[in-house]
């Protein structure tokens, strides 16, 4: 377990809000089948860090908090097999390669947001800025699971796959409003879309 607890631990600040007014969302929880939960409302990780035994809720430097309110992280989790398979190495390529675009362009975008979607049967991550600048990777295979994502915050939810997976699925409901979850063995990671492109 302790290469999936340095995993966990190592991505962890990404998925927390430490402002959030529950106290399990400023810090990390731990279930009853020892997978670790955090999320900072956009974005969740789970990764199984430990053995069964007591849920529980943790700083984020680790320290039990007694008489927080647990928030049932689960249900936000879509109970869905994956339906497309993404190549780790091309997606965190395509995304890096985005943000260097992105930072190197005079478009005003608020949000970097790419799309995800998918034709005959292959799955392309792409962009548009407002300055003309766009750009179009094909990242893996399956169904189409169209998704405006934000750039940054996807790049901070694939590096956690980096090192782990060669290959991770995706799955979700046909709603490009709807989360999309990205998975490997004993991982998980849930992006929010956003709703402009």
């Amino acid at each position: 377990m302790k290469s999936l607890e340095s995993l966990f631990h190592k991505h962890l600040k990404n998925f927390v809000d430490p402002e959030h007014e529950k106290v399990a969302v400023r810090g990390y929880q731990v279930d009853e089948d020892g997978f670790g939960l955090a999320t900072n409302g956009i974005q969740l990780l789970k990764v199984k860090i430990a053995e069964a035994g007591e849920p529980k809720i943790l700083t984020l430097s680790g320290k039990p908090v007694k008489d927080a309110e647990k928030v049932d992280l689960h249900r936000l989790i879509p109970d869905r097999d994956p339906v497309a398979t993404i190549d780790v190495e091309s997606w965190l390529d395509a995304a890096a390669a985005f943000i260097a675009v992105m930072s190197k362009s005079d478009a005003s975008e608020k949000i970097p947001v790419v799309k995800l979607s998918g034709e005959e049967g292959k799955i392309y991550l792409s962009f548009k800025l407002l300055d003309g600048s766009s750009g179009s990777w094909e990242i893996g295979e399956g169904e189409s699971l169209e998704r405006n994502l934000d750039g940054k915050r996807l790049l901070q939810c694939l590096k956690v796959f980096e090192g782990y997976a060669g290959k991770v699925g995706v799955s979700g409901s046909l709603s490009g409003f709807r989360p999309i979850l990205m998975s490997a063995d004993d991982v998980e990671v849930l992006l929010m879309p956003v709703r402009s492109y």
